[in-house]
């Protein structure tokens, strides 16, 4: 018998090694034959009787050796009978139902894969799909059967309908989850966090001494920098960004900017309240009942975008509007900066300016740059904007209300006159003031052979009802509006752009400068055609 003479060789003959070594000198006399799928891989060992195999396991069906139209084949013939197998359940996955938790072959299976991944991704090896989106045919399709999976019921995510409460790994998984997003909170935080001479400087501004060390700086919303008021001599610690809204309450105490409001209001006989009902669920700051009108104080670092969202604002405007609510919504820096306008602003939606002055009663003139810069800058919430004309309405030798043209910024309006600016002295109403003024813009756009003058709206302040009235219609809408802030004061968003030449995206740019952005509402596109 063939498996007796390896014995034979060792007890008659001496001969030593293993039964391999003897069947390659005395039967095959020759070298390992190779895998004859082509691969050049040594064909498996068996035993003395067997010799070696012919292929190597599983190589005896290898599709990289035969003609492609005949290996698409025996794929989509092993495809269907497997998939036919499962959904018949003649075929079980060994490991369904199973997870590392409950079964030690998945748990080792898992370690190996996870040990696998640290090494390719330590040696630097790329998986095939690492970076590729959708645009990737074999990603979509990828997708796509998932998808089908999840919408059909095949295939359930295995977390359905387990809570932290109830299943000890989606506890575990949230858990990791919350340490990861804490974590990436403090990195960003770090990252945007101004330089201590940054800090310095404005807490001198506001008259403190700053007698902490640049070690207790952890970011701007964290007490942690110790102060000395100038005045009082009291020291306290507090964050960068109380600083900025609040430096000393003991020798200078001040309300809450929503409080403020509040007092403010009621000083011309109104009734207010915070008020959760309105607009359930949502909150508005102040609300006047009488007036079905409400006034939203933001905070310029908890409405950043990292934390409100980008359309938190646009929603509450858009449910106000619903209600048949006006709602006006101002930021911090705003009522610190420009306090007298925002007061204004209430005056005229409750119907209480302080005068009253009709468009027919003054006279038309053309301002100079000085004078239009003066003006908007003391009566109009965003200040004053680069314009090629401006005209005013004159009353006894005061401006009352005043407007200014200009060629748009979009290329695809350069053809229109856009209307830059319109403001009324501080609580002064003028009707008919707009209407006035808006027939010089439109002697004007007919001198330059203009065919459509057009306007924006910011809804987050108004609705554009001035300008419907002058014959104006409303011709779209843009997308929510945003700035930079450095939680102290907002920028235009066109202050921090990508930089090209360094390589630096807009984000690159923002977190160098420490800034984050933060959301408004919708603008409003009204336009009149010139005939």
């Amino acid at each position: 018998m063939p498996m007796r003479v390896p014995r034979h060789l060792r007890e008659h003959h001496g001969e030593p090694g293993t039964d391999r070594e003897m069947y390659l000198r005395y039967a095959l006399r020759a070298d390992p034959p190779v895998c004859e799928c082509g691969c050049g891989q040594e064909a498996p060992w068996r035993n003395w009787r067997e010799g070696f195999s012919r292929f190597v396991n599983g190589h005896n069906g290898r599709l990289g050796s035969m003609p492609k139209h005949e290996a698409d084949r025996i794929k989509q013939a092993r495809s269907s009978t497997l998939s036919e197998g499962i959904s018949s359940g003649r075929v079980v996955p060994w490991s369904r139902g199973r997870s590392g938790d409950n079964d030690v072959r998945v748990a080792r299976r898992n370690q190996r894969i996870s040990a696998g991944h640290k090494v390719r991704v330590a040696e630097g090896t790329r998986s095939w799909a690492l970076g590729l989106t959708k645009a990737d045919p074999r990603i979509a399709r990828a997708a796509a059967s998932l998808r089908l999976s999840y919408q059909t019921g095949r295939a359930v995510p295995w977390s359905f309908g387990r809570t932290k409460e109830t299943d000890d790994r989606v506890m575990r998984m949230s858990l990791r989850v919350s340490e990861s997003k804490l974590l990436s909170s403090h990195v960003i935080s770090a990252s945007r966090m101004l330089p201590w001479e940054e800090v310095l400087s404005r807490a001198s501004a506001a008259g403190l001494d700053v007698v902490s060390g640049p070690e207790s700086y952890t970011g701007v919303a964290e007490r942690t920098v110790a102060v000395q008021c100038r005045t009082c001599g009291v020291m306290r610690v507090t964050s960068l960004y109380q600083i900025s809204c609040n430096p000393c309450p003991t020798c200078r105490p001040v309300s809450s900017p929503q409080e403020e409001i509040s007092e403010y209001i009621r000083s011309l006989g109104e009734q207010c309240w915070s008020d959760r009902v309105a607009i359930a669920p949502k909150e508005i700051d102040v609300f006047v009942p009488r007036a079905s009108f409400g006034v939203e104080h933001h905070g310029l670092y908890w409405h950043t975008e990292r934390r409100s969202g980008k359309r938190s604002h646009a929603e509450k405007q858009s449910a106000c509007q619903t209600k048949g609510i006006r709602l006006l919504q101002v930021f911090s820096d705003e009522w610190r900066d420009r306090k007298e306008v925002v007061m204004s602003m209430i005056c005229a939606r409750l119907g209480r300016p302080s005068r009253r002055v009709g468009a027919r009663r003054c006279i038309i003139e053309a301002m100079g740059p000085r004078e239009r810069r003066d003006f908007f800058t003391k009566c109009h919430l965003e200040g004053d904007a680069a314009a090629s004309r401006a005209w005013c309405l004159r009353f006894e030798g005061k401006v009352v209300a005043a407007i200014s043209v200009r060629r748009p910024k979009v290329r695809m309006r350069r053809n229109d006159l856009e209307i830059a600016r319109f403001a009324c002295d501080l609580h002064t109403s003028v009707p008919g003031g707009l209407s006035r003024l808006m027939s010089r813009v439109i002697d004007h756009a007919r001198s330059l052979g203009i065919k459509q003058i057009m306007t924006y709206v910011d809804t987050r302040v108004g609705d554009g009802h001035g300008y419907a009235a002058c014959g104006m219609q409303l011709t779209g809408r843009t997308s929510p509006r945003f700035w930079w802030t450095d939680m102290n004061r907002r920028y235009d968003r066109f202050k921090f752009r990508a930089d090209r030449s360094q390589g630096l995206s807009e984000a690159d740019v923002a977190n160098k400068a420490g800034v984050e952005k933060i959301w408004g509402c919708q603008n409003l596109i009204y336009a009149l055609e010139i005939s």
